[in-house]
């Protein structure tokens, strides 16, 4: 009977083995919806398992949070996931079809309007599949119910290929109000073509041909009107396309004509008319047109009409499609205006100044009629007007006046300066300094007829100083913009330009900043700190107040530059000492220590306190902080007035002379891990009146004081005593477990990649794989932790997933025993991020780029970027051009990065310089048409300005005709490969005016920034034209200051003389049509003196008399040093005689301070041998070369020769 029992009892047990091992588990499938993938997800702990593979392939992802793992799957592939129970080695297999929304490509689209077909699995509701057509780009679909959602792209073959780009397509846009648009196809590379509406969504009714392509080679649909169309068309080359046009109603174009517009407001002729004339689609009778608010049938506009224009008139013509003038059935209209916005207003005044700045200058206008002329001060905002007498203003020198319409509220400026800018010299001075570091020395040409001269500078502080010359040069200014003071004459107010010389930037690579505490805070008052900073400029300091981490910004002295900078302000202090009350009784001595209440004298509230840095544990029971018996370096934190503020004092806690009883324990580690065999035996037991254990939150009571069958860990001893009163206390003890027979081997199997961004948290994704072997067994059921990290994670398997860089404490388990590892890791294997290029960018499809890393397997959480897409576990992200962006990426649920792309789309359509075009201007300013010639029409299916097509000249060329005044037009199209843009043209090239005529222009430039600089103006036509000048150097402050030219009555040419370097606009403006105008920019520059001649006299035979002279293109104040190099031959007259001959270099240098430079040039000394029949030459032997004699030698030689004389008949009289 015993024998059946002990058998069911095995069999029992076997039974039991077997369910365990063939035991299946709740394995979770996740099915994706476009924004995640499906997943297989185990809910348990994987060490469980004796073994899980997933098959395909896929690498296990840890999930800390619920100390699980989950494989990301594909959709659409049936995975198999097989596994063993723990000490089982039978597998149960489970399968797994991820049934999420994903779609199939059902054949490779060859070009880039294949239309293709897609099979979309699990898009209806109940999970049917669907069939989708389209062409190659990026889309997204919604599932049926509308819960789901994928996006994704269809990559083609060829990007190049189709009946598109081929451009066998062309269409011609309809006309307003008829159907007489057409399509047309070259038909000889395609088997099969039809046409549908685009609302014909099942291609159900074909558009019938206009003619049959047989035996023709174009296959044509006619009379068409606006809308959109599909055109299906077959070929060997891309298989069948799907190609959409869209027909857009165009409109004939008007002529608009000026003619006597002398300015705005007046009555002006203007006429509109065809250019067909009366035998296009619309004819006069049958279009209405208007100006403004005027309207009229263009018959009637073909004469002119008497209307005003204004700053923008508005035009154009419209008409009913039944061509009825009822105003209520208009269909169709074009719209346009006449744009002057390079308009100025003509003002017209002459100027008469005094020799003494103290007489008022006198400015008499000659408004039209149309003008209210008013005059402000311009540096006066909100100021009256100044009083006009007959149209004669009187007022003083110096001053920017506001020179205003009231009528066309328009106006210029015009400065009464009372002389011309100074003359000046501007050259770098510093060392290869960069941004505002550098410096400029400027120097000022004639300076002593200026009074008070000075350079003011601002920084963006709103600070300013001056700077002051030394004989007329400031010297190393930094960079900035410099305002020019200077008084002249009899003047008694300064006149003043500016230099621009600012610079923007602060190079920091020189810059040393250093700060200093001057006195730290308190609870009441802030620190004081001083910055100083160290630069090529000097040392400067200044003196801060503060309470807190501050950001602030650093302005450098007398220059532009500046730099931000941030302060970490050191914690307060408190001013008042504080005291600390003890809150248990020492006679217990429970804690080894005491509990303490800290007081501050100065009454703010304790929220925190420290012990050598370290914060010190509040104890909860007796609402006061731990302290250690001894010396204790104690800083409270107060809540003050400035915030946080801190006191630190030393604290000492007196031991109690009643020492109390401790038990002295004798601890016997862990050395069998199945039966816990660990013990404690306490020698002084008797000293307690009561003895107990505490495991896992259960006490139990120590007979004899020993305790035996512990597992190793932590325990603690509960013991009372009798201290005059009854007296609790404890000890925390650890169990160790023997590392006898015991070897525990620690291997990185992988760095983290990054340290946590999560500062908090104390994991990472590095991988540590743990051996342990006992008695020489490797065990494969032990389970750990770590304590510098998160103590709740218990992990087997052998495999630490969560390590973070640096000291990782592993607590190794099993069964009973517990030992201690340490492990560190130094480095990091940061992943590299970058995307690249799945999807080229076509006119219709921006570039798709896919994010990748060199990381395998990793996990990618999220990345938070903007126009991006996922699709199946990888992210997407779509660029329109070229740009350089930044993205914050997270993975493995604690890592985090910003990543910086760098996109560059060399060939994006960018809708910009497609066009290749010139502006034809109009003659002259009898009319201001203007035509826009188009030199690659052949590259676009249609061209529009305002829905009016271009004009075909030929294959390649078409043009706009006749189109109305204004600063650009605005030009839109359509390639032969179906790419829209747009683009503005003419903006450029109207700006200098918008005729064809130009001013005729003499320019001489100055000389050394003498004032010989000159400027004649020839052809002048005062009669029919406004000319004026603009000086743009910044005169007073002001930009562009503006001064007509008047007609002396005797001459067509004007000659601007004497001038200085600087630069001026001419403008000219018509009288008789406004906005006519020519615009130039003329620029004095100081040019470099030259060696303008050496004239050289050979020498003659044996007598080395040759001699040369060398002039210049200048002639200085200032001395010019002429030396021959090599030799002593010098002197400032440019003359040397009695040269040998030879090759000589001439040296000049010029002393002038505006222009300080040195000229060198070589010259020869030829020999001329005299002739036989010659006369023979002079007995005295002539002088070397050396031997030269200057007109100064010569002087001293005879008036030594006197003195000798005199001595001599001196001597004979004596």
């Amino acid at each position: 009977m015993k024998y059946l029992i002990f058998f069911l009892i095995i069999l029992n047990i076997l039974n039991y083995v077997k369910s365990d091992c063939f035991q299946t588990h709740i394995i979770e499938t996740q099915t994706s919806c476009g924004n995640m993938p499906s997943r297989f997800i185990i809910n348990e702990s994987i060490y469980s398992f004796e073994s899980i593979e997933v098959q395909p392939y896929v690498e296990p992802i840890f999930n800390p949070f619920g100390q699980s793992y989950f494989w990301n799957l594909i959709d659409g592939i049936n995975y198999t996931i097989s596994y063993r129970n723990k000490n089982c080695s039978n597998y149960i297999v489970q399968s797994f079809l991820p049934n999420g929304m994903y779609y199939e490509l059902l054949s490779e689209p060859l070009c880039l309007n294949t239309y293709t077909q897609i099979k979309v699995y699990n898009w209806g509701s109940n999970g049917e599949d669907y069939y989708f057509e389209m062409v190659p780009s990026k889309t997204s679909i919604n599932s049926q119910n509308g819960n789901c959602n994928i996006q994704f792209f269809i990559l083609p073959k060829s990007y190049s290929k189709g009946a598109l780009q081929s451009g066998d397509i062309t269409y011609k846009n309809p006309t307003c109000g008829f159907n007489n648009g057409s399509i047309q196809i070259n038909i000889k590379n395609y088997s099969d073509y039809s046409l549908y509406d685009d609302m014909d969504f099942g291609f159900e009714n074909p558009i019938p041909l206009s003619q049959s392509p047989s035996p023709l080679i174009f296959a044509i649909w006619s009379d068409l009107e606006n809308k959109g169309y599909n055109l299906l068309i077959k070929s060997e080359e891309c298989g069948t396309e799907l190609i959409s046009i869209s027909l857009e109603n165009i409109l004939p174009s008007l002529e608009i004509n000026l003619e006597n517009v002398p300015d705005f407001s007046y009555d002006s002729t203007i006429s509109l008319s065809f250019p067909s004339g009366n035998n296009g689609v619309l004819n006069y009778t049958n279009v209405i047109g208007y100006v403004s608010d005027t309207e009229d049938l263009i018959s009637g506009w073909i004469h002119g009409k008497q209307l005003p224009i204004e700053y923008r008139t508005p035009y154009g013509y419209l008409y009913n499609e039944d061509f009825s003038i009822d105003p209520k059935k208009v269909k169709c209209q074009f719209s346009d205006s006449m744009n002057f916005y390079y308009y100025y207003e003509n003002f017209n005044f002459t100027i008469k100044k005094s020799d003494s700045c103290l007489v008022n200058v006198t400015i008499t206008f000659y408004p039209l009629p149309t003008q209210d002329i008013q005059v402000y001060d311009y540096d006066i905002e909100g100021s009256d007007p100044f009083p006009l007498v007959n149209n004669v203003l009187s007022v003083e020198n110096n001053k920017n006046l506001y020179i205003f319409d009231g009528i066309q509220e328009k106006g210029i400026v015009f400065s009464t300066i009372f002389s011309e800018t100074p003359s000046y010299s501007i050259i770098e001075s510093s060392n290869g300094q960069k941004g505002c570091w550098k410096t400029f020395n400027i120097t000022i040409a004639n300076y002593q007829i200026y009074k008070n001269l000075k350079i003011k500078t601002y920084n963006d502080n709103g600070d300013e100083w001056y700077y002051y010359p030394v004989n007329g040069i400031f010297i190393n200014v930094p960079a900035n913009y410099f305002y020019v003071y200077y008084t002249i004459g009899d003047c008694e107010t300064d006149s003043f330009f500016i230099i621009d010389k600012s610079e923007r930037s602060t190079p920091m690579d020189d810059v040393i900043v250093d700060f200093t505490t001057i006195t730290i805070g308190n609870c009441t008052s802030d620190t004081v700190f001083k910055v100083t900073v160290h630069t090529i400029f000097g040392t400067f300091s200044e003196i801060h107040h503060t309470a807190y981490d501050t950001d602030l910004t650093f302005y450098i002295p007398n220059t532009g530059c500046s730099f931000d900078f941030s302060y970490s302000s050191p914690p307060l202090i408190d001013t008042h000492s504080f005291s600390y009350q003890s809150l248990t009784n020492q006679n217990c001595n429970s804690t080894g220590g005491d509990v303490v209440k800290f007081l501050s004298s100065s009454g703010y509230t304790v929220i925190g306190a420290y012990v050598n840095g370290i914060p010190m544990v509040y104890n909860n029971v007796y609402n006061g902080f731990d302290i250690n018996y001894g010396d204790n370096n104690v800083t409270i934190q107060l809540s003050g007035i400035n915030g946080a503020c801190f006191k630190s004092q030393m604290v000492t806690i007196s031991k109690p002379t009643n020492s109390e009883s401790i038990p002295i324990v004798e601890i016997t580690p862990v050395t069998d891990c199945i039966n816990a065999n660990g013990k404690i035996e306490i020698s002084n037991y008797q000293d307690f009146q009561n003895l107990e254990i505490q495991i896992n939150s259960n006490t139990f009571p120590i007979h004899s004081g020993i305790f035996e069958n512990l597992e190793s860990g932590i325990v603690t001893i509960l013991y009372s005593y009798n201290q005059t009163i009854l007296c609790s206390n404890s000890i925390s003890l650890f169990i160790p477990s023997s590392e006898n027979n015991v070897k525990i081997t620690t291997s990185i199997i992988s760095n983290p990649t990054c340290k946590p961004f999560n500062t908090n948290s104390m994991n990472s994704d590095g991988k540590i794989n743990v051996t342990l072997t006992i008695n020489g067994i490797q065990q494969s059921t032990m389970d750990f932790n770590v304590q510098n990290q998160n103590p709740n994670f218990i992990f087997g398997g052998g495999i630490y997933p969560i390590a973070n860089v640096g000291l990782n404490n592993l607590t190794i388990y099993f069964g009973s025993c517990k030992w201690k590892r340490q492990v560190i890791i130094t480095e990091i294997n940061k992943p590299k991020f970058t995307f690249e290029r799945v999807f080229n960018d076509t006119c219709s499809n921006p570039a798709i780029y896919k994010l990748t890393s060199d990381t395998p397997n990793l996990l990618i959480d999220d990345v938070q970027m903007s126009d991006s897409f996922y699709y199946q576990y990888n992210y997407y992200k779509i660029y329109l051009g070229s740009i350089t962006e930044s993205f914050n990426i997270f993975w493995n649920s604690y890592c985090f990065d910003m990543f910086t792309q760098t996109i560059t789309i060399d060939n994006y359509f960018n809708n910009k310089n497609n066009l290749q075009y010139e502006i034809i201007k109009a003659d002259n300013c009898s009319s201001l048409k203007i035509d826009l010639l188009i030199k690659n029409s052949n590259q676009f299916n249609h061209i529009l300005i305002n829905k009016v097509s271009s004009t075909p000249i030929n294959s390649t060329h078409s043009i706009f005709k006749n189109l109305p005044p204004t600063n650009s037009f605005q030009v839109s199209y359509v390639t032969k490969d179906g790419c829209y843009g747009d683009e503005t043209v003419g903006e450029l090239e109207l700006r200098s005016g918008n005729t064809k005529e130009t001013i005729d222009i003499i320019k001489t430039n100055d000389l050394c920034y003498s004032g010989k600089g000159s400027v004649q103006l020839l052809n002048l036509n005062f009669k029919d034209h406004y000319y004026y000048i603009k000086n743009v150097n910044g005169l007073m402050g002001v930009d562009i200051s503006l001064t007509p030219l008047q007609s002396d009555g005797s001459s067509n040419s004007k000659l601007f003389s004497n001038l200085y370097p600087g630069t001026f606009n001419l403008t000219r403006h018509c009288k008789s049509m406004v906005n006519c105008f020519l615009e130039t920019e003329i620029t004095i520059e100081s040019d470099t003196p030259i060696i303008e001649s050496i004239q050289i006299i050979d020498s003659y035979g044996q007598l080395n008399n040759g001699s040369v002279e060398i002039k210049l293109n200048y002639n200085s104040l200032s001395p010019i040093n002429y030396q021959i190099i090599g030799t002593n031959l010098l002197n400032q007259n440019g003359k040397f005689l009695n040269l040998s001959p030879n090759t000589y270099q001439i040296q000049v240098t010029l002393t002038d301070r505006m222009c300080p430079i040195t000229l060198s040039q070589s010259f020869t000394i030829k020999s001329i041998i005299p002739p036989p029949t010659s006369q023979p030459p002079p007995t005295s032997s002539p002088p070397k070369p050396s031997d030269e004699l200057s007109t100064s030698s010569i002087i001293q030689f005879n008036f030594n020769l006197l003195i000798t004389i005199l001595i001599s008949i001196i001597f004979i009289i004596l």
